[in-house]
Formats: C-alpha cells, structure tokens, sequence
C-alpha cells in the first residue's frame, strides 16, 4: 500500500461508482498517467483502478494500485 497526495493529482483521478460486487471500498480510476517520486509513492497508468484505504490526512491517502497490487 503507497500514499499519494490528493490535493497533487485529483485531476488525474475520477471517481469509480461500484457497479460490480468485489468494488466492497472506495475506488477510483486514473485518467492519467502518474509515476511516484519515491517508493512510497503511488505510481498508475491511465485506467488502472486505485482502491482507496482508511481517511485522507494532512492531503495524503493511502492506495492500492490494483493492476499492480502495489
């Protein structure tokens, strides 16, 4: 699980409506491109789905890329 800053890329991101049963927590899908700065750092592609994890703090949430699992 990596952090991101949302405040950095809510552009490159939308947000997902679940419409199929495994979609149990808040995603999103990327509409562009991004490659983390650190190995902390999220990186995803144009639409990889992001699984949002606990509550946004201080302008950082904490994601899963499930592409990538990473």
């Amino acid at each position: 699980m990596n952090k991101f800053n949302v405040d950095d890329i809510i552009i490159a991101v939308g947000i997902l409506r679940p419409t199929t049963p495994f979609l149990d927590q808040p995603h999103v899908r990327a509409v562009y491109s991004l490659d983390g700065h650190s190995e902390t750092q999220l990186s995803f592609c144009a639409g990889d789905i992001i699984s949002l994890v606990g509550e946004k703090r201080e302008g950082w949430q904490y994601g899963e890329n499930n592409a990538t699992g990473r």
